[in-house]
């Protein structure tokens, strides 16, 4: 957490933003404590069963992506599909995973507010530059 506020969150704050957070994980027996970690915002989505597993799975291995691996799966952001509410409406919206760690802050990355911008590898490259 320290990392990102360092990182991410200060960056944003001193550019005049006022940043939130959503986090959006398993609803597993610590869930509560991280939303409290966390300082989240509370939304109302239902966790991924194994059915949407299987139907994620399917999706994505039939797009015929050459590998899965390394952050995030072919379930990444498959909860957005779960959501019951509208989350709120910002400028910006950063998605990160809680446990990345970055090595440099926003302010050192050359970052183009107005477009889509990675913070992370992108593990399926290939498939996209076919």
């Amino acid at each position: 957490m320290d990392n990102h506020f360092q990182n991410v969150y200060q960056p944003l704050e001193s550019k005049g933003y006022k940043v939130d957070t959503l986090l959006m994980t398993n609803k597993h027996e610590k869930y509560e404590e991280f939303l409290k970690i966390y300082k989240s915002i509370k939304v109302d989505y239902d966790d991924i069963t194994k059915e949407d597993e299987r139907i994620l799975y399917d999706y994505y291995f039939k797009l015929k992506v050459p590998y899965q691996g390394g952050p995030g799966s072919f379930k990444s952001g498959g909860r957005f599909l779960k959501l019951k509410e509208s989350i709120p409406e910002y400028d910006l919206y950063v998605f990160i995973r809680a446990d990345a760690h970055l090595k440099s802050s926003m302010d050192d990355m050359n970052i183009d507010y107005t477009k889509i911008n990675y913070l992370w590898p992108e593990t399926d490259v290939l498939y996209f530059l076919n």
